[in-house]
């Protein structure tokens, strides 16, 4: 009788052992409108994500490798050993594009702020939200990358062709191709992708992310094309790079700021913008509140890789490893963002 109880118990415990090892490795698929980073951040090369009581960022004084931390900016932890940027996260996963600090001095040489090759580098990866269980979606250099649903939208690049928009599943390798030209992703909104087409004189386009046909929205020069509250925000590169917006069907522009923008983003909640604008020697990044249109300096210089939390506002100065952090509020006060280095 012992024998057969002690036999029944180690069956359902080999039973139970079996069905957890099946849960644990069961992949996990996303929410259709699900979305990895706000499309401000990827458009500012994603180096910080939020999600849950986490945020994801790239540690510039440990080579832009992947670290996490909580909502208050403490207890930091250091998920993976590769450099970083376009990070995404989604259910149990990570993505990012993965970099090299060559591609990194290459970028800064070139001269370019917030470039299309300014974040990407050597792949695209998938990863655990403990960095465990690294997986290649595609092992090349990538642009912006941004994760909506199942699918991975992604500036795919081989020297033969340069930068492509591609998709891919998130359970795929490499995915497929839907524009032979350099369309960023990131401005994705309720299930569409807008765009600057850079093979139709910088028209905004709009595409279903169901079956990828896609119509015209706005004719004019533009670039940094995202969506926000319902409003289609771009710069007109026809009117000196002013930042403008535009209702989704591309009827009443207006201009937000009139003066040379090179980046923006905006505060979660929707009080601020946030951007730099390049004016030689009066170059700077300001904070402009939404509702009174009222335009605070927050520093002189060139800054790039605005990125936003529910809580702070991180931005880079360029051609440095220096992070600057301010809380996301009316004259906010600056801080330096030191985090450690994690062995």
């Amino acid at each position: 009788m012992k024998k057969r109880i002690l036999l029944t118990l180690m069956t359902l415990g080999i039973l139970g052992f079996i069905i957890y090892v099946n849960l644990a490795n069961r992949f996990e698929y996303n929410d259709e409108f699900v979305i990895g980073n706000t499309p401000g951040n990827i458009m500012n090369n994603g180096y910080f994500c939020e999600n849950g009581d986490t945020i994801y960022f790239a540690n510039t004084n440990d080579y832009d490798k992947l670290y996490s931390m909580n909502l208050e900016c403490k207890d930091f932890k250091r998920i993976n050993t590769m450099p970083v940027s376009d990070i995404n996260c989604a259910g149990r996963y990570l993505y990012f594009a993965g970099r090299s600090n060559v591609f990194k001095d290459a970028e800064k040489n070139s001269g370019t702020i917030g470039g299309v090759l300014s974040s990407g580098g050597i792949g695209l990866y998938r990863t655990d939200r403990k960095g465990k269980h690294e997986y290649a979606l595609y092992d090349n250099t990538i642009g912006n990358a941004i994760l909506s649903g199942n699918y991975i939208y992604y500036q795919h690049y081989d020297k033969q062709n340069g930068l492509q928009l591609y998709q891919t599943k998130i359970d795929q390798r490499e995915g497929s191709k839907l524009f032979d030209t350099k369309i960023n992703p990131a401005g994705i909104d309720n299930g569409h992708m807008y765009f600057s087409n850079t093979k139709d004189n910088r028209n905004i386009y709009k595409m279903s992310l169901l079956d990828t046909s896609y119509d015209l929205v706005y004719e004019g020069n533009t670039s940094n094309t995202i969506v926000f509250q319902n409003k289609i925000y771009f710069l007109d590169l026809d009117n000196n790079y002013a930042l403008t917006r535009v209702n989704l069907d591309g009827t009443d522009p207006e201009v937000i700021v009139n003066d040379r923008v090179l980046t923006y983003n905006f505060s979660i909640d929707g009080d601020f913008i946030y951007y730099q604008i390049d004016n030689q020697d009066k170059s700077r990044i300001c904070q402009m509140d939404l509702s009174t249109m009222k335009e605070n300096i927050l520093l002189a210089g060139n800054f790039c890789n605005i990125n936003v939390t529910s809580n702070y506002v991180f931005f880079m100065e360029y051609d440095s490893n220096n992070v600057y952090v301010i809380a996301d509020e009316a004259s906010p006060k600056l801080n330096m963002f030191n985090p450690p280095v994690i062995k």
